[in-house]
């Protein structure tokens, strides 16, 4: 069952972004367009640690060029979760929201870091909060508040999955949402209990490495069926994305499930996918990027430049049609 907002989608700029020729071949080619920014960024840090005067373009110029394009797409998708999402789509709402607040973060945090503006320096540090929290590093109070937090916000993330299933159906986005909303619930307990009772917060936690290993399962058989239909479709970059996906769900969730249920072998067989992942696929990329990183960008212009024409012709196909 697809969802469908009763009241018209208003353009926002977001919208706008989405909708133009170069974001709807984005959408459309996720696995183009990932890779074509994973070899830009290794091959741009490559040409940065080699050279003192690309080193001070990329702080004070290329760094916070991206931040502030991270934190304007953030508070776009932010405002349109709030305009076109919240009252028709909760669950969508939420996610745009989460995704656009940790972009917009992220962004103001390379902003402050490159010209040393210290509180956007400080974005990210309801992030740090959290990994210390999870860690047992806070004061009582702190792993009380944060633990109670969590709690809470894992909650209200459950509750919104279960009642969109409801209201759309449950598929792979409200399945692996309620499994977060459950893992993240154990998990805010197994944080306020760390000082309180050690023993039971650890049964927490295993019950959240338990549920998120089992999302992580779910996700890759989902994730696999698409690949398989990409197959028969004869689309490459649908087969080979959402088998890249399975693969790494797959492996994370085997790992997970064996940490959770003392099984050994289930733990090392995720563990030698992710190896067999790192050594056969991103390890020589990442090399070749580094090492090359000249043809790397040329490379990635050359093939911006196919994506920007491809987009181009996209857009004249459509209005043709």
């Amino acid at each position: 069952m697809v969802s469908v907002n009763k009241h018209p989608v208003k353009q926002t700029p977001y919208q706008q972004l989405r909708n133009s020729a170069v974001g709807q071949f984005a959408r459309d080619h996720k696995l183009v367009t990932g890779v074509a920014a994973a070899a830009t960024t290794a091959a741009v840090a490559s040409i940065t640690e080699l050279s003192r005067e690309f080193d001070k373009v990329t702080e004070r110029a290329l760094l916070p060029g991206v931040g502030m394009a991270l934190g304007a797409v953030g508070g776009m998708m932010v405002h349109d979760a709030i305009v076109n999402d919240r009252k028709d789509q909760k669950l969508r709402a939420t996610g745009k929201a989460a995704a656009g607040t940790l972009m917009a973060m992220t962004g103001a945090s390379l902003v402050g870091n490159s010209y040393g503006i210290p509180v956007l320096k400080d974005a990210l540090k309801p992030v740090k909060i959290l990994g210390d929290a999870v860690r047992g590093n806070l004061s009582n109070r702190g792993q009380t508040g944060v633990g109670l937090g969590v709690m809470v916000a894992s909650i209200g993330l459950l509750d919104i999955a279960i009642k969109d299933g409801r209201k759309n159906g449950f598929g792979e986005k409200q399945l692996v949402s309620m499994a977060t909303g459950a893992a993240g619930g154990f998990l805010g307990a197994s944080i306020y209990g760390k000082e309180i009772n050690p023993k039971l917060a650890a049964h927490y936690e295993r019950g959240a490495t338990l549920i998120a290993g089992a999302g992580l399962g779910a996700l890759a058989v989902t994730r696999g069926k698409a690949a398989f239909d990409g197959l028969r479709e004869n689309s490459m970059t649908k087969t080979v994305g959402n088998s890249a996906i399975s693969l790494v769900a797959g492996g994370g969730g085997a790992v997970l499930l064996g940490n959770a249920l003392g099984l050994p072998v289930l733990t090392r067989t995720g563990e030698k996918l992710f190896h067999a992942i790192d050594m056969k696929v991103i390890t020589p990329a990442f090399n070749y990027c580094v090492t090359n990183p000249i043809a790397t960008l040329g490379g990635v212009a050359a093939g911006m430049a196919a994506i920007g024409t491809a987009a181009y012709l996209y857009s004249r196909r459509d209005k043709k049609d």
